[in-house]
């Protein structure tokens, strides 16, 4: 699955130039954990819906998520274990129609579904962004209302 993840990517970003992180900034070990630990799977085959935003809890029961659940579990242990802050981006590719959640943390803006790959600011068209604790009410609030 991770191989069709990499394979979509690359569709994705064709036209844009994709910068690889070469030194060992702070957010590593929670991009390595994330990575690792979450499968891919879309919110249709996981909950019945074109979109669902999950829960830190929920994710660490399923272990599968799209870009935002990444993006989610990304902001979740990037607060628990190095108490900084990022956000979530809802973005375009250019050449590509479709959206897509990445993360911004200062100003680099990393794809928390492959390890290394970072987008140029230039390259992407940022439509929406998000903080941990903007995601977290979303989350919860949604949950809380479904009930």
């Amino acid at each position: 699955m991770k191989i069709l993840i990499l394979i979509f990517s690359i569709v994705c970003v064709l036209g844009c130039s994709v910068d690889y992180i070469s030194e060992e900034p702070y957010y590593n070990d929670v991009w390595l954990e994330v990575y690792y630990t979450i499968s891919p799977i879309s919110d249709q085959e996981q909950w019945g819906r074109v979109d669902y935003w999950e829960t830190p809890d929920e994710l660490n029961s399923t272990h599968e998520a799209d870009c935002e659940g990444y993006c989610m579990q990304f902001l979740d242990l990037l607060y628990k274990e190095t108490g900084y802050f990022g956000e979530m981006c809802i973005i375009k590719y250019p050449t590509y129609w479709k959206q897509h959640a990445i993360i911004k943390i200062g100003d680099v803006y990393l794809e928390p579904q492959i390890y290394g790959l970072t987008y140029d600011l230039e390259d992407i068209s940022i439509l929406f962004t998000y903080t941990y604790e903007e995601l977290l009410f979303v989350a919860t609030y949604i949950r809380a209302i479904e009930q």
